[in-house]
């Protein structure tokens, strides 16, 4: 239905940008201190560093709704900055690196040239808006005063001499594309050293920001403190190492008036290195933002935020609240289970673990430990007793003295009982509740928005009565959920990644691994349960070109197909995205347990020449990995004769 508020487009593409910041996130983004803000695609990183953004503060409505405060009153000026959108990869190989000096300086000017022009942009409007109280003589004074000492050297290619902040951000434009187009055409870069005073790694910016906030406390003083400048920048993972280390330096080199917020889609390896002998970052030099790594209850409070937003951007703030257990209901395991056995065409099968689960239920243990979920029948325990043959513990065992403990192991396998149940029957795994879609969204607001955007379309429903919904039948939700799972599959041709169809033939296959061992391996997946965190040693010796295989993998991971996961420089770990569970029938949580892979088995995935060939590789990949499936063939060791 068209009028579904959860439909979301990248922040660039909207034209009308809503905000809901969470606070203990957005608490630490306003610390007068550098800071890295790290998450994978969609976790909310530009909407974020927006939030600091000069222009989006003095012309956003809804963002000065959601800060409900005097938008500057901290002494903010926030600079935002795509990096991708400049030419700062055109510098890496322009100098030789035997010249590092030259390099160092040559960049961190490029750098500096960036930020300043927008700040000179933000103090024209802030001026002219009122929000900073900077007489038109006052104006020109500081501009003549930094022209002279920063830039007078440049006076022989600049056409107009400073009077104004614009002017003078016109003039710095034109020096920074001055050094790209030098770059671009291979000129001496000697000459742009001539163009400016020698100054340290980042001085110019520095000096320059000391003197505007100066000029800013005195002509428009803060109550509660002094007035500061944050650059954001946005998709750093475009920088060069040299880069990277290069603005840890200018961060390890900061002062208190000018701090850098730079975003990654993921941690780096340089995250502590500079550019500077003996010298590195660490705690008290930066905070460290790690949006991969929020705890459940701050990403509900933080989508839920968000659907409230959005929903009022339609219905006119008529809406108090969004809970998403009252309209999802709270996650149960043994209902979902309840639902599929009683639908289950083999009434034996069926008949079977209700039984099961009835005589568990009659038991000290049940009444001791299960007891809370009384309400519905103890099906993935009964489960787990039985097809891992554990004695139920009973007042007169020895074992009775860890049943908590033995109860605790159950509820941890409870996930990999409900997806070999559910095989068990020959049904297709079910998707619904709360707790589900929170974390199949996997910590990324996109992949919220668009599982809940799928669901609303099921209901049809239109959105005010959508909003009224109690505890929504799962079955809705199951085919909603599955409907958004694959069309986040059938979009990797259409986004922005380079190598689709070798992408689509890798997630596709580790996808079908991963629901293969998760669901189909017996009692093995149910001592080790939820395999599917993929480990691939990268200094693995191979025929062919390794680096095109680790490429793929870093474009699934861009593209939000595969998480990677914290590992080693030479073990790369990564798993499927849980949003794309319902659509292969995962464990919605994610992979829990590590899995080796080769590199070979790689290769062979993502070179299948036809849609024929691929289901071989992966029958063969299903067979070498776990011969218990029955979609598992042997191809008489021909794909993996290399190995």
């Amino acid at each position: 239905m068209d009028n579904s508020p959860f439909t979301l487009d990248r922040f660039e593409h909207e034209r009308v940008h809503l905000y809901h910041l969470p606070e203990d996130i957005f608490s630490q983004l306003k610390l007068i201190k550098p800071i890295y803000l790290i998450g994978s695609r969609g976790t909310g990183k530009t909407t974020l560093l927006n939030s600091l953004n000069w222009k989006e503060r003095l012309y956003n409505e809804n963002l000065k709704f959601a800060l409900n405060e005097d938008l500057f009153e901290s002494g903010l000026i926030g600079i935002y900055l795509k990096i991708s959108n400049s030419y700062i990869s055109s510098l890496d190989g322009w100098i030789p690196s035997k010249k590092e000096e030259l390099k160092k300086i040559i960049t961190g000017l490029y750098i500096d040239l960036l930020w300043l022009e927008e700040l000179f942009i933000a103090l024209a409007n802030l001026t002219n808006e009122g929000c900073l109280n900077i007489s038109i003589k006052d104006e020109n004074i500081i501009t003549t005063e930094i022209f002279e000492l920063f830039f007078k050297l440049s006076s022989p290619i600049i056409s107009i001499q400073p009077n104004s902040f614009i002017s003078l951000s016109s003039i710095i434009s034109e020096l920074h594309q001055k050094m790209a187009r030098s770059a671009i055409n291979d000129s001496d870069p000697e000459k742009i050293i001539d163009l400016f005073p020698i100054e340290p790694l980042g001085s110019i910016g520095r000096k320059i920001a000391k003197k505007i906030c100066k000029l800013c406390d005195e002509s428009s003083p803060r109550d509660d403190g002094y007035w500061h400048i944050k650059v954001s920048f946005d998709e750093s993972e475009v920088l060069s190492k040299f880069q990277k280390t290069l603005i840890n330096s200018m961060i390890r080199m900061s002062e208190s008036e000018v701090f850098f917020v730079v975003s990654y889609a993921t941690e780096i390896d340089e995250l502590y290195d500079t550019n500077i002998p003996n010298l590195s970052t660490g705690r008290a030099d930066r905070v460290i933002i790690e949006l991969n790594e929020m705890s459940d209850k701050n990403f509900r409070e933080f989508v839920e935020g968000v659907s409230l937003r959005r929903i009022n951007a339609r219905l006119g703030n008529t809406l108090t609240e969004f809970n998403l257990t009252k309209l999802l209901g709270k996650l149960n395991i043994n209902k979902l289970l309840e639902i599929e056995l009683n639908n289950c065409e083999n009434k034996n099968i069926s008949n079977y673990w209700f039984k099961k689960a009835e005589e568990l239920e009659s038991t000290p243990f049940y009444k001791d430990q299960i007891k809370a979920e009384k309400d519905n029948y103890p099906l993935y325990q009964a489960y787990l007793f039985e097809k891992r043959k554990i004695p139920i513990p009973s007042p007169s065992d020895e074992s009775w003295k860890i049943r908590k403990q033995e109860s605790a192991e159950i509820r941890k396998r409870m996930v990999a009982a409900f997806l070999c149940l559910c095989n068990d029957i020959n049904h297709k795994v079910p998707y619904a509740y709360d707790k589900m879609v929170l974390q199949m969204s996997d910590n990324c607001i996109r992949d919220y928005l668009l599982l809940m955007h799928y669901i609303f379309i099921e209901t049809k429903k239109p959105l005010k009565k959508f909003i009224k919904i109690k505890n929504l039948n799962t079955k809705t939700q199951t085919d909603g959920l599955r409907e958004a799972s694959w069309q986040k599959m059938a979009t990797i041709s259409e986004s922005s990644i380079t190598s689709p169809r070798e992408v689509v033939k890798l997630v596709d296959g580790l996808a079908k691994l991963t629901s293969s061992i998760q669901k189909n391996a017996g009692s093995k997946s149910l001592a080790s349960n939820e395999k599917g965190q993929f480990v691939l040693n990268t200094s693995e010796q191979t025929v062919f070109e390794k680096d095109y295989i680790l490429d793929l993998i870093h474009q699934a991971y861009e593209g939000g197909y595969l998480r990677m996961l914290k590992g080693e420089e030479k073990r790369w770990r990564f798993q499927i995205h849980t949003s794309l569970a319902p659509a292969y029938e995962l464990s919605y949580r994610g992979a829990q347990y590590e899995l080796r892979i080769s590199m070979f088995d790689l290769f062979e995935l993502t070179n299948s020449t036809d849609e024929e060939h691929h289901k071989k590789v992966v029958e063969s990949l299903l067979y070498k990995y776990n011969a218990n499936d029955p979609e598992a063939k042997s191809q008489q060791g021909e794909l993996f004769s290399g190995m």
